[in-house]
């Protein structure tokens, strides 16, 4: 098999100056220099998606994710102008928000990957490799005469634009090539010889909008077992992907944290989670420290897609394609747990409906956070 650039050239690229991760770190460094006087809950989460984690041994389709995201006080004055006029607050409005950066790539494959020749009928090869930044506020939704620790409802609004590349440059076929022969062995798995069939080069980009709803945790008359539930609408127009979303989560467990949701995937293409585990709360009446956490989640959400490159095709080229399904859903369901509010770990099972017309199966993979809080 032809081995593209090797390994050595994507460490080649990532260390040049410009790259996306000096651009991460950058932008990074910024955050923490230049934050508020007074500090938000921030955090340093490593996603890991696979569906070695979902269904041992597939390698197809969305078959690996990975991205970095840090998040903290907003630390450009412009930019926290900029979203409290989009979000309708105007510019002396008291609003909490965060700002997230956020490193990725995602790695997509039909599901053959041992044959050289292009598969017609099967999802093409295809690679992101992204930079994202978001802004994520939360409000309350006024209830008379209740107290604000007390109020039900709660809203959060994220704004998110991805940047990226498309194509060789997205270095996805030279990761999983080396991933399968350095640290799996082709003794024990297959080896991925498609990746000259990939899209071309290509900057993409991606401007996702989301609102959440929180019922805060009153439903149920105990002093531990602590339930919320949060619906959610969403959109995402861009050349990667154009969509319109909606769904709910629900949460069960011991001391929920005061936040919007634990499930999380396709992290490439929906806006990153914001998580604040410093305020736990306990029937909804207040912040609570605890030393251990634990909580059973579940998500379901369906969308309707006007684009998604990847399966689509190029934007500006021609290039391998298949047909697009409109309407497609996904089930999720997992479980976290927080030490000390400064370490957490979410493990979620995901199950996502066909995508393209010919696909023979559903896809299921897993996805694994871990987070560090300040």
């Amino acid at each position: 098999m032809k081995r593209f650039r090797g390994m050595e050239g994507s460490l080649k690229f990532f260390s040049q100056p410009g790259g996306p991760v000096v651009l991460f770190l950058c932008l990074v460094c910024i955050s923490i220099f230049c934050r508020a006087p007074v500090a938000a809950a921030g955090n340093f989460s490593i996603t890991m998606e696979n569906d070695f984690f979902g269904s041992a041994g597939t390698d197809r389709y969305f078959t690996n994710g990975l991205n970095l995201t840090f998040v903290d006080d907003p630390a450009w004055c412009w930019l926290e102008d900029l979203t409290r006029l989009s979000h309708g607050h105007g510019l002396s409005a008291s609003v909490p928000r965060l700002v997230s950066t956020t490193l990725g790539q995602d790695i997509y494959t039909p599901q053959d990957i041992e044959t050289h020749d292009l598969i017609v009928d099967d999802r093409p090869y295809a690679g992101w490799l992204y930079l994202g930044l978001g802004v994520h506020e939360r409000t309350l939704l006024p209830e008379p005469g209740a107290a604000e620790e007390n109020q039900a409802w709660q809203i959060q609004d994220s704004t998110e634009i991805i940047l990226g590349m498309i194509g060789p440059q997205s270095y996805a076929g030279d990761v999983q090539y080396w991933w399968h022969e350095k640290v799996i062995g082709f003794n024990n798995t297959r080896e991925p010889s498609g990746w000259d069939n990939q899209l071309a080069n290509e900057p993409a980009f991606a401007l996702l909008r989301e609102r959440k709803w929180r019922l805060r945790n009153n439903l149920l008359d105990s002093p531990w077992l602590v339930f919320d539930f949060i619906p959610h609408l969403g959109a995402a127009a861009g050349t990667v992907t154009t969509y319109a979303s909606a769904g709910g989560e629900a949460r069960l467990g011991w001391w929920l944290p005061d936040d919007f949701g634990s499930a999380k995937h396709r992290a490439g293409l929906s806006p990153v989670r914001i998580s604040s585990p410093h305020w736990t709360t306990r029937n909804g009446c207040g912040r609570r420290f605890t030393p251990v956490s634990f909580h059973l989640f579940s998500k379901v959400e369906g969308r309707g897609v006007l684009r998604d490159i990847f399966l689509d095709g190029n934007t500006f080229t021609d290039s391998h394609s298949v047909d697009r399904k409109p309407l497609i859903f996904s089930v999720l369901a997992g479980a976290s747990i927080l030490f000390g509010q400064r370490i957490e770990a979410i493990f979620t099972h995901v199950y996502q409906s066909k995508e393209f017309d010919g696909q023979d199966l559903a896809h299921v993979f897993g996805t694994l956070t871990i987070s560090f809080y300040w």
